[in-house]
């Protein structure tokens, strides 16, 4: 063809086939609320029950099934048929790598996601294929993997650059912007939403028409990780309203999604969806409580866990995030008390289906237990609950220990149960690393120096205590006294408990200590 035939051919082409760069439409009875200008609630609001006793009372109706949870531990357990073909071997360990994952043995799921994609190499279709890392990818993540989970991931995204799985792009560049914002790097994750915006103006907008096809089929669920993405750089920067708004933008794609998946009879997707929805609708909960819009937080994380209960009951592995979301908006609105439940039902759901006591979801429980119980008083109940984590964590590496030893609650309840010495020697290690972290005259430094203090108090090191508390004191009150200009209620809450426990211990420390009277009641 001559050349000059062939372009009037592409433009009449390009003419004929490209459209707008316009998302798919939402339709107008599903549309995101307008977002408030202000902090008032929209007019239309129905505030949330002022107790749990509703959910209460659901949560403690729901026995576990014991027949489907010895089913999901059979699946968990099978063994290959011997003599079949590497396609069905691998899809054998994704389906059982799954039935795993829901029991929270998360170590063997990504060992069975490994395999599958080691067996089904050049045996299953790269759709397949992008599957199963996207499975080894996001468990490797839930481990704390990070590293391992951004390898697996930008292998996802390089070996999907392909006509038959470029759409799973869209999920392997949030995934990846998602795992560089935890890890600090928050300019590179942004670089990954710029790709992903770029591909999906690609996407809308193509001549080609296998990427209309594809579009027109998956572009609902290619929108939900594209304004999930926008949503999560948003939420890194601090910007929660805008945050919010793109949360609730992705929710209602990934339901628009769910419509396709039912024809699909693709049970497995189905129940993801659906679940990802209900995290979307928990994520606007948070963004909305970060905003001081307590009520309509609490509202959001009633809707995401009565949900979650609807479609597949109490006992589930994804339960217990559900409930500690309620519980996260009851901690804001200081109701400790109510918060404290939901937690410990949590921590049940864990033990009735199995999961591990050293997973990171269940310790992640113990610890938010014993911050609980020690806002609220309960020190000897909140040192029972440490030592449990600490048995659970014990043969975690040294590494992933230090975020859960290393933490004001944690050594605050440990003193309390008389473990002196080596609590003095975790509290020296939290000042080193704190001071590390924020510098010498931040109040984190300041309540670590203070633990330091109270740790040699009762060592009996009198003098190394008051230089410690002399050095704390002055930081941890001139920051409650700037509490003014905190909107987060549970900030000043916790500021203002730290300072009266370090400063009645240092007054009962100065108390007893011989001197003059005149000096001590002066600075008392």
């Amino acid at each position: 063809m001559d050349a000059a035939v062939g372009e009037c051919v592409k433009k009449a082409l390009d003419a004929a086939n490209s459209r707008p760069n316009v998302p798919l439409a939402i339709p107008k009875e599903a549309s995101p609320e307008v977002l408030p200008t202000t902090t008032a609630q929209p007019a239309a609001f129905v505030a949330p029950p002022r107790t749990i006793k509703d959910i209460a009372a659901i949560l403690d109706a729901e026995q576990p099934n014991t027949k489907k949870i010895e089913q999901l531990k059979a699946e968990a357990d099978a063994t290959p048929t011997a003599g079949g073909s590497r396609h069905d071997l691998a899809w054998f360990h994704y389906r059982r790598g799954s039935a795993r994952a829901q029991l929270g043995r998360i170590k063997e799921a990504i060992e069975d996601a490994n395999t599958a994609i080691e067996v089904g190499q050049g045996a299953v279709e790269q759709t397949a294929m992008s599957r199963f890392q996207q499975f080894a990818g996001v468990h490797l993540q839930n481990a704390g993997n990070l590293k391992q989970a951004l390898a697996m991931f930008l292998r996802l995204v390089h070996d999907s650059n392909v006509s038959s799985a470029k759409g799973w792009l869209f999920n392997g560049y949030r995934h990846i912007s998602l795992l560089l914002i935890r890890m600090g790097d928050i300019s590179q994750a942004d670089m990954y939403l710029r790709r992903n915006l770029a591909l999906i103006q690609e996407a809308r907008t193509s001549r080609h028409p296998a990427w209309r096809a594809t579009y027109a089929e998956y572009g609902h669920a290619f929108e939900a990780d594209i304004a999930y993405h926008r949503a999560l750089m948003f939420e890194a920067r601090g910007q929660f309203r805008e945050a919010e708004g793109a949360y609730r933008e992705s929710e209602l794609h990934r339901r628009l999604d769910y419509k396709r998946l039912l024809d699909s009879r693709d049970a497995p997707l189905e129940r993801q969806t659906l679940a990802n929805a209900d995290v979307l609708v928990l994520s606007q909960s948070r963004m909305k409580a970060r905003q001081g819009r307590l009520a309509e937080a609490e509202v959001d994380a009633r809707r995401a866990l009565l949900s979650r209960l609807k479609a597949e009951g109490k006992y589930n592995v994804l339960m217990p995030n559900f409930v500690r979301g309620l519980s996260d908006v009851l901690v804001e609105q200081g109701r400790y008390a109510e918060a404290e439940r939901p937690i410990r039902v949590a921590l049940d759901i864990n033990q009735q289906i199995g999961v591990p006591s050293d997973s990171k979801n269940a310790v992640g429980l113990l610890a938010a237990l014993g911050r609980l119980l020690n806002i609220q008083g309960k020190l000897h109940e909140a040192g029972t609950v440490y030592a449990e984590l600490d048995k659970a964590i014990a043969q975690w590496s040294p590494q992933r220990r230090e975020v859960f030893e290393l933490n004001g609650s944690r050594i605050n309840s440990l003193f309390v149960t008389g473990q002196i010495e080596s609590d003095l020697t975790e509290a020296q290690a939290f000042l080193k690393r704190e001071m590390s972290r924020v510098g010498e005259t931040h109040f984190d430094t300041a309540v670590a120096r203070g633990m330091v203090a109270i740790g040699y108090m009762r060592a009996g090191k009198q003098s190394d205590a008051i230089r410690e508390f002399k050095a704390a004191i002055p930081v941890l009150i001139s920051a409650v006294q700037e509490n003014a200009d905190i909107d987060d209620a549970s900030l000043v809450l916790s500021r203002t408990r730290y300072l009266q426990w370090i400063a009645e211990a240092y007054v009962g420390l100065r108390a007893g200590v011989p001197t003059r009277s005149d000096d001590v009641a002066i600075e008392t």
